[in-house]
Parts: structure tokens; C-alpha cells; sequence
């Protein structure tokens, strides 16, 4: 009887064993693509419209207008490519929730619609060295920072968004702007997408670290999506570039 024991206990170690052994190859070959810490919101209309509206400036009537319009199969102007000439574009810098200043360039279309994209512009850090600094290192948590050496400026914490009608979406990058040099990214993380509809992610990284000749460097966030009212079925990206000295974002939703 006590062999018998022995024999099971054997056994369950035995299985317990292996299945953590698969747990940790399958985090071990998921690597940087692991997704904890962001964050992923499939939203119902009126919660999208409640939650980012507001930040496009769409003031309540306009907002009911606007739900309206999608209720009854109607394409919103912001989603028409003829449309799209006939947008008001308007850029500003303001500072955001987390108290940095960003730069906004926004579409306000006929019909009320509209289109957000954001720059963050990071606070510059003086660099302060005593007599056992090679290198100091400036972490601001919560907002972005620049900090800048002989031929060079890193950027740290930099987030990259867009906000359209039916999706947001907006990750943090790392880069480093050399003067008259190749421009590279280092990092790409936390990322957040929100929509209206289905989807999911296809990836999230960096696909070309390093500007060249051939043109900058960039990283995206990638996924597929299904927006209510059919206005996408498609692959929806937002990207960071990085290069020619300067960084720029773009996203086709």
C-alpha cells in the first residue's frame, strides 16, 4: 500500500513538473511580446463616444448626432475619402492628462466628425554629472523626456497616439536622435488599443531599429479589426518613425 502511494506521489510530481516546465518555455518564447501590463478595451458605441469623444472636442449634442448617424448605417465624414479635402485642420499644443505638453494636429469634418493625432513633446533635462558620472541617467515616470549630449538627444517615455471616431489606440517608445547621424529606436512598450467593434492583435514591435538610407527607422502597433457599421474590416496600425533628425506618427483608421 505504501509502494502504491509512493508510485502516485511519483507520478503527480512527475506531471506538475512538466506542465510548469511548458509554462515557463511558452513565457520564455513569448519574450517581449508579452502583454500584461497593457491594456485592451472592446467598447459598446455610447461607451466610446462617453469615454474618448470628449477628447476629440465633441461636445454632447454632437455626440448624440453622431451615434445617430452610425445607428441608421450612415458613413461619418471622417471615414468618406472624398471628405476628406474638405476637413478643417487645426494644430495646437496643449498638455495632456499626465501633465505633458503635446502637439495635436485635429480634422473637424462637416458633419462634426473628427480625427486626433498627438506628439508629445518631452521636457528637456539638463544634464547634471558629479565626479563618479560617466552618464546620467534621467527617468521622469509619467511623462516623456529629452535628454541631450554632444551630438545626440535621447528620448525616453515618448507616446505615440491617434484617436479617430470608432478606435484609439497609443503606445510609449525610447529613441535616440543623432545629429547628422542614423536615428534609432531602442524601446517600444505599453501599449492601449480601444474600439468599437471586434478584433485583435497581430503584433506590437519595433520592425526597423535603425534609419538608413533606404529611410527611418519605425515600430508599430498592429491589429485586426471590425468596427460596428462595417466602416473597417481590416489591418488597423499605428507607427512611430524616427529619422532625418525628427520623429513623426501615422495610422490609416
Amino acid at each position: 500500500m505504501l509502494k502504491k502511494f509512493f508510485n502516485i506521489s511519483i507520478i503527480i510530481i512527475l506531471i506538475l513538473f512538466t506542465f510548469s516546465s511548458q509554462v515557463l518555455a511558452e513565457e520564455a518564447a513569448l519574450g517581449h511580446k508579452k502583454i500584461e501590463k497593457n491594456s485592451i478595451e472592446h467598447l459598446s458605441l455610447e461607451e466610446f463616444a462617453k469615454k474618448y469623444w470628449p477628447l476629440l472636442g465633441i461636445d454632447d449634442v454632437s455626440q448624440q448626432k453622431l451615434i445617430n448617424k452610425i445607428k441608421k448605417g450612415e458613413i461619418l465624414d471622417a471615414y468618406r475619402p472624398e471628405m476628406q479635402a474638405k476637413a478643417k485642420v487645426e494644430t495646437f499644443t496643449r498638455v495632456n492628462d499626465k501633465g505633458a505638453l503635446e502637439e495635436v494636429t485635429k480634422l473637424v469634418y462637416p458633419d462634426g466628425s473628427v480625427n486626433i493625432t498627438t506628439k508629445e513633446i518631452p521636457k528637456e533635462i539638463s544634464p547634471t554629472f558629479t565626479s563618479n558620472d560617466i552618464s546620467p541617467l534621467v527617468v521622469d515616470p509619467g511623462t516623456g523626456t529629452v535628454r541631450c549630449g554632444t551630438g545626440y538627444c535621447s528620448y525616453t517615455h515618448i507616446k505615440v497616439s491617434h484617436v479617430g471616431m470608432l478606435v484609439a489606440a497609443e503606445f510609449y517608445a525610447d529613441f535616440v536622435i543623432v545629429n547628422g547621424g542614423y536615428d534609432y529606436i531602442s524601446k517600444v512598450y505599453d501599449h492601449a488599443i480601444a474600439m468599437v467593434g471586434t478584433y485583435s492583435l497581430t503584433s506590437f514591435g519595433i520592425n526597423k531599429a535603425w534609419e538608413d538610407i533606404s529611410g527611418p527607422a519605425y515600430a508599430t502597433l498592429e491589429w485586426e479589426g471590425s468596427t460596428i457599421g462595417g466602416y473597417y474590416t481590416t489591418t488597423l496600425r499605428l507607427r512611430l518613425y524616427v529619422g532625418n533628425d525628427s520623429y513623426y506618427s501615422w495610422a490609416n483608421y
